[in-house]
């Protein structure tokens, strides 16, 4: 049996095992990033480094069509579901200063080699 599924935070299995509250809590990005990756988590703080989102994960995800790199970043929400859509809008704007980004398709990260977790 292949333990890859259960272990990875992106599968499907992990996010019934957090639980519906819990996995509704998570925002799931993809940035697109040539560099280093702590320069991307330092960039990312410097923009967020307010309110109710967290970065709490940053895994290299893949290489798109164009062979340019993709990193998972993981937010997770500390707030209520209701105050949730204003904070995730400036989130995503204070995001875009740092890089172009992408919603994670959960498929392609399923089958991502996720040796990396850069936590």
């Amino acid at each position: 049996m292949d333990n890859r599924a259960s272990s990875n935070p992106a599968s499907p299995s992990h996010d019934k095992t957090r639980g519906d509250d819990d996995a509704a809590k998570v925002l799931d990005l993809l940035a697109l990033w040539d560099g280093e990756c702590a320069d991307l988590r330092r960039a990312i703080e410097d923009q967020t480094d307010w309110g109710p989102f967290e970065l709490v994960e940053m895994t290299p995800a893949f290489y798109d069509v164009y062979g340019l790199r993709r990193i998972l970043c993981r937010f997770v929400f500390h707030g209520e579901a209701d105050a949730r859509a204003p904070f995730e809008k400036d989130l995503r704007r204070r995001l875009a200063a740092v890089t172009d980004w992408k919603e994670a398709p959960r498929a392609k990260l399923m089958d991502a080699p996720h040796s990396e977790t850069l936590s």
